[in-house]
Order: structure tokens, then sequence, then C-alpha cells
């Protein structure tokens, strides 16, 4: 038995043949045909017209109805292979419900062992006083002490030889930094680009640092200072 589409092309075969038996028997029967050989060429032509107008008309229906077949059985397998993984995967799973399978159970991660109350407690209070004894500021001694050993760092004192150098390459001079080891206060280097220190402590060259009421000139003298 012929499918849907070939019922269709019957159809419009079926047609085509009954729109041309029609238009020939018109055409015999036609009483313009005993009339001259130029008004038959015309109705001819007409009538080709209309069956070539006929036959376009059934190949776009053929063509639609192909198309439009097509797709429903392109849907009609999609539709099939889902409704049979959809039993597949329903019967899997009650294969493995018969046999009490499944996924195993995650593993329980392992437990920490229990710290003593006593023992929380003791690590907190050894906190308590890490962060106290942290917080704490330190005592102007130690800030003095500390002062002293970067300074003599900064001028390279020699423990052994008593030896250092009277200026800071920071720039820091007079009373703005502890004494020298000879009781002395720190100096600017007299043949350097910064040979004055003002009354705020530091080294320089400006007016600021050598004009001043409380400058000090380390260059107004050899190997000695001078107050203007």
């Amino acid at each position: 038995m012929p499918g849907p589409l070939g019922l269709l092309v019957m159809l419009a075969v079926w047609a085509v043949v009954a729109v041309l038996t029609v238009n020939w028997w018109s055409l015999d029967g036609s009483p313009s045909l005993s009339a001259s050989p130029r008004g038959r060429d015309v109705l001819q032509k007409e009538l080709l017209d209309r069956q070539g107008a006929v036959l376009r008309n059934m190949t776009i229906r053929v063509q639609t109805a192909e198309q439009a077949l097509v797709e429903l059985r392109q849907q009609h397998l999609e539709l099939k292979q889902k409704q049979d993984e959809e039993l597949s995967k329903r019967r899997s799973d009650k294969a493995l419900a018969k046999r009490g399978g499944g996924a195993p159970a995650p593993a329980k991660p392992p437990e920490s062992p229990a710290v003593p109350a006593p023992a929380i407690a003791e690590a907190s209070a050894s906190e308590s006083r890490g962060e106290s004894e942290t917080e704490e500021e330190p005592s102007e001694e130690e800030l003095e002490q500390q002062a002293q050993e970067e300074q003599r760092k900064l001028i390279n004192y020699n423990e052994a030889t008593k030896s250092f150098v009277r200026n800071r390459p920071d720039f820091k001079c007079g009373s703005r930094v502890p004494l020298l080891p000879d009781e002395e206060v720190v100096e600017c280097a007299a043949m350097g680009p910064t040979p004055c220190c003002s009354g705020l402590g530091w080294c320089g060259s400006t007016n600021a640092h050598c004009k001043c009421a409380t400058c000090i000139d380390y260059r107004s003298e050899p190997g000695g200072a001078k107050a203007r």
C-alpha cells in the first residue's frame, strides 16, 4: 500500500491528466477551431499556458508535501529515540533497585580528636599574654638604647679602636640625634654637599641651614664648628 507521499503524487498526476483532458476536449469542441489558423494558434497558446500554470502549481504542492513529510518523519524518529532512552533508563534503575546496588555512599571525613577544655583554656591564656606583651610600648630607656645602637652603625663605630665618623648618612645632626661617643653633637660633612646643620637638626647648604641664628656651618673653620 503506497504511503502518504505516494498517494499525494498519484492525486497530483490524476489532477494534471484530468485538466489536460478537459482542455483538449474543449479545444476540439470549440467553434473557434474552424476559424482562421491564427485564432487556432492563439487558443492553443492559451491552453498551453494554463496547462503550464497547473503543472507548476502541482509541482510546488508536491514539493511542500515532501518537505512536510520529511520533517514529520524526523520528529517521529527523535521522539522514538527519546522514548527508547527513557525506557532503557527505567529498566536500568529497576535492575539496580532489585540488586540493591547504586552509587556508593560518600565516605565520612575523619573526626578530629577532641581537645580537653583545660588545654583550650591554657592555649587561650597564652595567646592573650602574647598579644598583651606585643602591644606593650617600649620604655624610654629601650628607645634610647635602640637609637644609640642605630647611630653606632651609621657612624661606623669600631669598638676595638674607638674610631668613628662625625656625620651620619641620613643627614641628621645636632640635637636631633644622640651624642657621639666623645659626647659631642653629630656634625655635617664640611667637605660634602650639605656642610651646614640647621636649627631643626638637618644637614643642608641653603640659608636656612647655614645662615640662621642656631645654624652651624662646618666649613667656617678647619676641624671645628662655628655657631651663627
